[in-house]
């Protein structure tokens, strides 16, 4: 029986734009936690921060909302496409395929960018990670072996 290990070349991610796949593999942050897709939670259900900075409150409850949090490295290609996405309040599909173990595909067609990761630069390092937060609205995750 082989070994399960995770192996980052078989990790796919994919940004679609205006029916278009954008691969949003490359500049990945890898040394840590790059990658997080978290059930949304109650607080986060009821209270929603508008496009423009307003708050306005949801009273429905989905249970197929997921926010997704993926960090890029400040050179990457991705930033100024997903800042695009942002300025301009387009709604997009998001999917991630994992072929390694565990074996993984989420898939989201209704996504907005939650929030704009913050621009930061220190002395030492230079431009620090920038880290998206997304919205998915109808995702769906599948694990298998």
């Amino acid at each position: 029986m082989p070994d399960k290990i995770f192996d980052l070349d078989q990790l796919t991610v994919n940004f679609i734009v205006d029916g278009a796949p954008i691969d949003g593999s490359a500049g990945l942050v890898i040394d840590g936690d790059f990658l997080k897709i978290a059930k949304e939670t109650a607080e986060e259900t009821k209270t929603r921060k508008g496009t423009k900075g307003e708050s306005y409150t949801v009273l429905s409850v989905e249970d197929n909302i997921r926010n997704v949090e993926i960090s890029y490295l400040p050179g990457s290609s991705m930033i100024p496409v997903l800042q695009a996405i942002r300025q301009n309040k387009k709604s997009f599909g998001l999917a991630i395929t994992n072929n390694s173990s565990p074996k993984y595909k989420f898939f989201a067609p209704s996504c907005t960018i939650a929030d704009e990761p913050e621009t930061v630069v220190n002395g030492k390092d230079g431009f620090k990670d920038y880290m998206f937060k997304i919205r998915c609205s109808d995702s769906d995750q599948i694990w298998s072996e």
